[in-house]
């Protein structure tokens, strides 16, 4: 019980400093044109947001960390009766308290997240290898033929030139090669960890959103 009672209370504290920068960017940052500075923002908000608690109240983990100069009451003078009485109520105190089934539902949420990340990598890997690969001097290129928008993701952009008219693939290309020589995807994978983690946190959502359109907003301005 002690464990998931410190779990919690560090669950949040670390919402509680996200929603503060998350609400501080909203209202601040947001609409300003300093496109590189928003991206260093969001992405310091969350390891912040991740760290002060750690930093400002260590006792918050000392829960899940036994230590060997704690004294334990010796457990010889107990009657072995009482023992198994009292570990009997602590077992049926845990199932029935709030904070184990809040508990509960934070690590399903998170299984999820972590699962639909994963989903999305190796659907990701399977649609690499159905693709063609073509490189030019700057650029590597997995070339389909479904139906699909141009993104990039590390040094490779994912595209069906079929779709596009010629002027339509500069500004394309344009685009994703910024994106790939600012290694933009390095902010995506940061993020995705940060949101499965925070995932009942609306302004992860927020940010995360914020961070892709921001992304773009630098990307777009090669392109003008």
């Amino acid at each position: 019980m002690e464990n998931i009672t410190h779990f919690l209370l560090y669950f949040l504290e670390i919402n509680a400093p996200l929603a503060v920068l998350g609400g501080f960017y909203l209202l601040a940052l947001r609409k300003n044109t300093y496109c590189t500075l928003n991206r260093t923002y969001i992405l310091l908000a969350f390891a912040i947001a991740f760290i002060i608690p750690l930093v400002e109240s260590p006792i918050s983990i000392s829960g899940f960390i036994s230590s060997p100069d704690t004294e334990t009451p010796a457990i010889a003078i107990v009657p072995t009766l009482l023992l198994m009485e009292s570990i009997e109520h602590t077992s049926d105190a845990i199932w029935t308290s709030w904070e184990f089934w809040v508990s509960m539902v934070f690590i399903v949420g998170f299984t999820v997240q972590r699962l639909r990340l994963l989903a999305q990598l190796i659907s990701l890997y399977f649609f690499a290898r159905k693709s063609l690969v073509r490189k030019t001097e700057d650029s590597k290129f997995y070339v389909s033929n479904q139906e699909i928008s141009p993104f990039s993701f590390f040094g490779f952009i994912y595209i069906n030139p079929s779709l596009y008219t010629e002027q339509e693939l500069t500004e394309i290309l344009t685009r994703e090669q910024t994106h790939v020589k600012q290694s933009h995807s390095i902010d995506i994978l940061l993020l995705e960890p940060f949101r499965c983690f925070f995932w009942m946190n609306p302004f992860a959502y927020i940010l995360r959103k914020e961070a892709r359109q921001n992304l773009e907003y630098i990307a777009d301005r090669r392109v003008a």
